[in-house]
């Protein structure tokens, strides 16, 4: 149920109340014999309905569709609680995604989530990495060597589940050429990472050369690939991306 109907369910269920309420009073008000009585009690339960729904209502309102501000304007103002149950009736509330926006916004969820988890193991490596310099700190022994090319190997290991789960999401042809970007830099930081264990285990300096290349060659130009593939999709910064996540909720 999206904003819009959820505001029309609890809508109705108010309504409803209100008239079985003034059914009630009707009722008790056929025993009264002056048409004053029954008029003046007919009014008195009007306004009675009319000021609970800006109160209840109105400030509900404010809360969930404008601001925290507004809502607390609201509570305290009287006339900015009853506007807002009015105001209620013409609110233009979100539409609900369609089936490529919810798509899209699955897809950017659950990309950010292989990312977020990504760059948590990348920082565990980096101090891993920063523990084995300070190890070997000017020391080019084979012990050393070894080491460095076995660290890097296990890089490789703890990267390349982040392969499998990229290439197991499913993106909405807009972001698809994101998609494919996003595996092929992931596979250019695996590889050249895995040709620079070999060239370490295989004391091979052309190898690590190249691989350092490679390496910061993608460091280099995958950001900017990267958001030229998000801008053609429509996604212009964080804020777009957030806001395509949160329409899914």
């Amino acid at each position: 149920m999206n904003e819009k109907e959820r505001a029309v369910f609890y809508a109705r269920q108010y309504m409803r109340a209100c008239i079985k309420t003034l059914c009630a009073c009707l009722l008790r008000c056929r025993a009264m014999k002056s048409l004053t009585d029954l008029l003046g009690m007919i009014f008195t339960v009007i306004l009675y309905i009319a000021i609970t729904w800006g109160e209840v209502v109105g400030i509900v309102h404010a809360f969930r569709q404008h601001s925290a501000g507004d809502g607390f304007s609201a509570v305290f103002i009287p006339p900015v609680a009853w506007y807002r149950g009015l105001e209620f009736f013409w609110h233009k509330y979100p539409e609900p995604p369609t089936a490529d926006e919810r798509k899209a916004g699955e897809y950017l969820k659950a990309y950010k989530q292989v990312e977020d988890d990504k760059e948590e193991v990348g920082h565990k490596l980096e101090v891993e990495a920063d523990d084995l310099k300070k190890k070997f700190e000017g020391q080019r022994s084979v012990k050393a060597r070894i080491e460095f090319g076995d660290f890097l190997s296990t890089m490789v290991e703890r990267l390349s589940p982040f392969q499998t789960r990229l290439t197991q999401l499913d993106p909405p042809p807009t972001l698809r050429e994101y998609h494919l970007t996003s595996i092929q830099c992931l596979n250019v930081e695996i590889e050249s990472t895995r040709l620079m264990a070999t060239g370490f285990h295989d004391e091979d300096q052309r190898k690590i050369l190249k691989a350092k290349d490679d390496y910061e060659a993608a460091e280099r130009d995958c950001p900017n690939r990267l958001e030229v593939a998000l801008q053609k999709a429509g996604y212009h910064g964080e804020a777009d991306i957030k806001a395509a996540i949160d329409k899914n909720k």
